[in-house]
């Protein structure tokens, strides 16, 4: 396990620990429709998910999305059973070099979408266990804590595109 997951895990367990009543939804989603939809959970809406396909042999997987929460709370930790690890990274140009690096927490403001998207935030897949093909649902579990330090967790379903959705 590498450093920043291990960290994500010690902050999790630790919070865990500290916080005898949990607002948890552990039932993963099921899209009837094929659409990428997250089962409703108190304060977290999360719309539009969807993973891009991968060439047979790729080790990663990146998921993208749209998050909005009418409180204020801080993603701290990202899971799949598609991948050996998750993690949330962020994508931006510094001194005219684009540069990838985990974030973690990521601060959701209350009313504001988080836009998750090629070339900026992603949940990153490590260690994907098959090929994503277009069409498949890769199931994520994403945990958040707000202000009162109760866990908030839901889980996604991201349906595997060849490229974003409002892609021409």
């Amino acid at each position: 396990m590498n450093r920043v997951s291990t960290l994500t895990l010690a902050i999790a367990l630790s919070i865990t620990a500290a916080v005898p009543t949990l607002a948890a939804d552990k039932t993963p989603a099921k899209p009837a429709d094929k659409a990428a939809k997250a089962e409703p959970v108190e304060h977290v809406k999360i719309t539009g998910a969807w993973i891009r396909t991968t060439a047979p042999g790729a080790s990663t997987a990146a998921v993208y999305m749209k998050m909005e929460s009418d409180v204020p709370l801080r993603l701290i930790q990202a899971e799949s059973d598609a991948a050996k690890s998750a993690e949330v990274h962020e994508m931006k140009m510094v001194d005219g070099v684009m540069q990838m690096r985990p974030i973690v927490p990521l601060e959701v403001a209350a009313g504001k979408v988080v836009t998750f998207k090629p070339g900026g935030y992603h949940i990153m897949l490590l260690d994907i266990k098959k090929p994503i093909k277009d069409g498949d649902l890769v199931p994520v579990m994403l945990t958040f804590v707000g202000a009162d330090n109760k866990l908030v967790r839901t889980t996604l379903a991201a349906v595997g595109r060849p490229k974003a959705p409002d892609a021409k």
